[in-house]
C-alpha cells in the first residue's frame, strides 16, 4: 500500500538537498522521453485546484491522472504551501498510462529517493522550448545618453564587420580602476575599443579589459556543494572606462542601487522564488522574488525569480546551468531581447517608510523561450548569473554612488607598510622571531610592494592578513563595514551639548559601547542622514582583538594569535588615516567637487609616491623602540583613540587635506598634494606602525608569549590561516548596535 504524497512534509529540504538529488538523478531524468530541462525550485500548483478562497484542494491519491490537465507555467503558481522540489520540464505532457504502455522507463517519478533516506519531490511541467530566436537588434529602439552614461544604456563593439550591441550593467571597481560590467560574450577575452552614442555622436567610452569569466565548475563556484559534470554559465566581462567623469552610477529608471544582495552556500534559499496567492481563480501579485532590470533594447523590465540552477544545455557529457531562471512578472511573458545582454537584475526589498530598496542580485546574459500552447506564443525566461559570484571571481565591488558607500579604507600601500614595519620594530626577541617568520603572511616587504606583489591578491587564493578585512570580509561579513572607521570629530549642537566623540573619550569611561550607542542614537534622532548601520566602531574592534589574542596565546594557539593580530593590523592602520576618523571622509558634506578627496589622497597619491613613503617611514625608526605595554582590551582601545586624536588634531587635520586637494586639479593635483602633505602623511603612517607594534608587544606580554618554545616560533601554513579567516565564527564581526558586540569585549 503506497503512502499518499500529501502525508509527507518536504519543507525541511534545503537548496543543498535539491542540488544533490538533481545531480544524482539528472542523467536518469534527462534520458526520459520528452524531458528538455531541469531546475530546482518549489512545487507548482494548478490554479484550477485552488478554490475561490485561495485554499488548495488536494487531489485524491489514486485519482485518474488523465482527468487532470497538463501542468504549465501559464496555469500553475508557487503558493505558500509549495514544497521544495526538482522541476522537470517536458516538451509534451503525457499521462503515466500512455508512457507505460510504450516504455515504463519513460515515466518521470513523483519522488526521488536518496541513499540516506531523504525523499525529494519531482514536479513535471509542460514547457516546450522554441527552437527559433530573433537576434536582430533594431538600433532605432535603443535609448542613447546625451552627456552622461551609466547602467542600462547601450554599448557596442565592432567585431567581424558588425556592431555587437549589449547593455551596460553597472560601474564596478577593483580598488585601482573603474570598469563597466557587461557580458563576456560581448567583451570577449582580448582588448578592443568600446563605443556608445552620446549627444548624437559616436563616442569611445573604454576598451575591453580582457578580464572575464565564462563557464565555471559548479563545485568550484559553490564551495562544499558537489555536482559532478555541472558547469555554471557566468558570462561576465569588464570594460575599462576611458573617462570616469562621463559616467553615472545610477541605473536608468531604477536610480541608486541598494547594497549587493550577497548570496553564498550559507544563505541561498528557496524563499527567493516568487510566491503567489490565488483568489477567485486568478493569480495575484507575487509576494516574494520580484526583480526589475533595465535593458538597452527593452527598457524597464519587471520579472520574478522562477527557479534556481536551470539546466539549459548538455554537450559532450557536460551539463550547463544558469544560477537563476527569471520569468515575467505575475504570469506574463518576459519582454527581453538581444541587446539586453548585460542588464542588471535588482531584487525588490521592502525598506523603512514603506519604500522599496533595489538590491542588485543577478546579471542577465541570455534567454530561453518556451511555447505556451493555449496562446500559441513564446514565453520568455531570463538566464542570469548570481552577481555576488561575479564580484567574488573577478575581485570587484559595485560602485553605488560616488559617496554612497564611504570607502573607509587606506590604499593598500598604507595598510601593508604599517603591518610590515610593525613586525620589524617590536622589541621582544621571541615575538620578533615569530612576526618576522610570518611577515609575508601578514603583509609584503618594501621590495615586494614596489614590485607590485600586493596587487595580486585574488578571491580563492591566500590574502595577506593585513588586507583580509577589505578584500575578504567586506564581501562576506556585512557587519564588519563600520569597524573600519569612527567619525571622531562629528558634532551636532542638539546632541550632548555639541560634544564630539573626541570630547567624550577624553575620559576613559567614554570609551564604552553603551555610551557610543547613546551618542549615535541621539545623532540619528536629529539628522536623517545618520544610520544605525553606519555607527563607527573601530576602537571596539581593537579591544575585541586584544582579548582574543591573549586568550589564544595562553592556550598555545599560535596560528589563531597571528591571524587575529594580522587582520587587526588593518583596523589599526585605518586609525592613523585622518579621513577615516573624521566626518570629512569624502570632503565637506554636500560638496560634490570634494567627493574624490579620499581616494585621491589615500590611494592615488600614496601609490604614486610609494618609494618616498616607504623610505620616509623607515627613517623614523632608525633607533630601537622602547614600549610601555598595557594589559587589557580596554587599554588597547584607549591607545587607539589616542592615536586617532593625534592624527586629526596634531599631525594632519582633515581640513588641511581638503584645502590642498582644492588647490589644483588634473595630474598636478596628486603631485601638489604630496609636496604639501607628504611629510605629514609619513608621520601618520609612522604613528600607526608604532601603535601596532605596541599592540603586538602588549598582547604578547599579557598572553605570556615568552612561555612558547622555539619550535612554536615558525611561519604558519597559509592554508591554515586562510581556513581561519574564512570561518565566520573566527574573530566574528558585529555592528555596534548588536548586543553580542559588548559581550565579545
Amino acid at each position: 500500500m503506497s503512502i499518499p504524497m500529501q502525508s509527507f512534509n518536504f519543507n525541511h529540504l534545503s537548496v543543498k538537498d535539491l542540488v544533490e538529488a538533481r545531480d544524482m538523478f539528472h542523467v536518469h531524468l534527462m534520458n526520459k522521453k520528452n524531458v528538455v530541462a531541469t531546475a530546482i525550485g518549489r512545487y507548482l500548483i494548478r490554479m484550477s485546484e485552488i478554490d475561490a478562497s485561495g485554499v488548495h484542494k488536494a487531489p485524491k491519491e489514486g485519482g485518474k491522472q488523465s482527468a487532470r490537465p497538463p501542468r504549465t507555467l501559464e496555469n500553475s503558481v508557487v503558493m505558500d504551501i509549495s514544497w521544495p522540489c526538482i522541476l522537470v520540464f517536458v516538451k509534451q505532457w503525457e499521462t503515466e498510462k500512455s508512457l507505460s504502455d510504450v516504455n515504463a522507463q519513460d515515466v518521470v517519478p513523483k519522488t526521488i529517493y536518496m541513499p540516506d533516506g531523504r525523499i525529494v519531490p519531482v514536479c513535471v511541467v509542460e514547457a516546450p522550448k522554441s527552437e527559433v530566436t530573433d537576434d536582430a537588434v533594431n538600433v532605432s529602439k535603443l535609448h542613447f545618453p546625451v552627456n552622461l552614461i551609466g547602467g542600462g544604456f547601450p554599448l557596442y563593439i565592432r567585431s567581424q564587420g558588425v556592431n555587437r550591441v549589449a547593455t551596460l550593467g553597472c560601474v564596478v571597481t577593483d580598488g585601482h580602476k573603474y570598469y563597466a560590467l557587461t557580458n563576456r560574450h560581448v567583451t570577449g577575452q582580448g582588448v578592443e575599443p568600446v563605443y556608445a552614442v552620446m549627444g548624437g555622436k559616436e563616442t569611445l567610452i573604454g576598451q575591453t579589459s580582457g578580464r572575464s569569466i565564462g563557464k565555471i565548475r559548479f563545485s568550484d563556484l559553490y564551495d562544499g556543494w558537489r555536482s559532478d559534470n555541472i558547469f555554471v554559465g557566468c558570462d561576465a566581462g569588464l570594460i575599462e572606462i576611458e573617462d570616469i567623469t562621463q559616467w553615472k552610477t545610477d541605473v536608468i529608471d531604477i536610480g541608486t542601487m541598494g547594497e549587493l544582495y550577497d548570496l553564498n552556500t550559507l544563505n541561498i534559499a528557496l524563499s527567493l522564488i516568487a510566491e503567489h496567492p490565488v483568489k477567485g481563480g486568478k493569480r495575484q501579485p507575487s509576494l516574494t522574488g520580484n526583480v526589475v532590470a533595465y535593458g538597452a533594447y527593452s527598457s524597464l523590465v519587471k520579472g520574478e525569480i522562477a527557479a534556481l540552477f536551470y539546466r539549459y544545455r548538455s554537450v559532450g557529457g557536460v551539463e550547463y546551468v544558469s544560477d537563476f531562471l527569471i520569468s515575467g512578472r505575475d504570469g506574463s511573458s518576459l519582454k527581453m531581447h538581444h541587446g539586453d545582454s548585460g542588464a542588471l537584475w535588482h531584487l525588490e526589498v521592502s525598506a523603512e517608510g514603506n519604500t522599496t530598496d533595489y538590491q542588485p542580485i543577478a546579471l542577465h546574459w541570455g534567454q530561453h523561450e518556451f511555447i505556451q500552447k493555449q496562446q500559441n506564443e513564446g514565453y520568455t525566461f531570463s538566464l542570469s548569473t548570481c552577481l555576488s559570484n561575479i564580484c567574488r571571481e573577478l575581485d570587484i565591488e559595485l560602485v553605488r554612488g560616488w559617496n554612497l558607500d564611504n570607502d573607509y579604507s587606506w590604499g593598500k600601500t598604507g595598510h601593508y607598510k604599517i603591518a610590515a614595519r610593525a613586525c620589524e620594530i617590536v622589541s621582544n626577541r621571541k615575538l620578533s622571531k615569530l612576526l618576522m617568520a610570518n611577515q609575508q603572511n601578514i603583509s609584503f616587504t618594501d621590495d615586494g610592494m614596489l614590485a607590485g606583489e600586493m596587487k595580486e591578491a585574488k578571491w580563492g587564493q591566500f590574502c595577506a592578513l593585513a588586507d583580509v578585512p577589505d578584500i575578504i570580509w567586506r564581501m562576506t561579513r556585512k557587519a564588519d563595514e563600520a569597524n573600519h572607521f569612527a567619525d571622531m570629530d562629528q558634532s551636532n549642537p542638539e546632541v550632548m551639548d555639541g560634544k564630539t566623540l573626541l570630547d567624550i573619550c577624553k575620559k576613559t569611561d567614554g570609551i564604552d559601547i553603551d555610551v557610543w550607542n547613546e551618542y549615535y542614537q541621539a545623532l540619528e534622532a536629529v539628522d536623517s542622514d545618520q544610520s544605525p548601520d553606519k555607527r563607527g566602531a573601530l576602537p571596539f574592534r581593537v579591544w575585541q582583538a586584544f582579548n582574543l589574542m591573549v586568550e589564544y596565546l595562553k592556550a598555545g594557539k599560535v596560528a589563531e594569535f597571528i591571524c587575529v593580530g594580522g587582520t587587526v593590523s588593518h583596523y589599526l592602520g585605518d586609525a592613523c588615516q585622518p579621513l577615516h576618523v573624521s566626518y570629512l571622509h569624502h570632503g565637506h558634506p554636500g560638496n560634490e567637487d570634494e567627493k574624490k578627496v579620499h581616494s585621491v589622497y589615500e590611494t592615488n597619491m600614496m601609490d604614486r609616491y610609494m618609494q618616498e613613503l616607504l623610505d620616509g617611514v623607515n627613517q623614523k625608526f632608525s633607533t630601537p623602540q622602547i614600549y610601555t605595554t598595557y594589559g587589557t582590551g580596554k587599554e588597547a582601545a584607549v591607545a587607539v583613540v589616542k592615536l586617532m586624536r593625534k592624527v586629526v588634531t596634531n599631525i594632519l587635520p582633515p581640513e588641511d587635506i581638503i584645502d590642498v586637494y582644492n588647490q589644483t586639479d588634473g595630474r598636478g593635483r596628486i603631485d601638489n598634494m604630496w609636496n604639501e602633505l607628504g611629510k605629514k602623511t609619513i608621520d601618520c603612517v609612522a604613528a600607526g606602525c608604532l601603535n601596532l607594534a605596541l599592540f603586538w608587544e602588549s598582547a604578547w606580554e599579557a598572553g605570556e608569549g615568552d612561555k612558547l618554545k622555539a619550535a612554536d616560533l615558525q611561519a604558519i601554513d597559509q592554508q591554515t590561516l586562510m581556513d581561519l579567516y574564512m570561518t565566520f565564527s573566527f574573530f566574528p564581526s558585529f555592528k555596534l548596535k548588536d548586543p553580542k558586540y559588548k559581550q565579545a569585549l
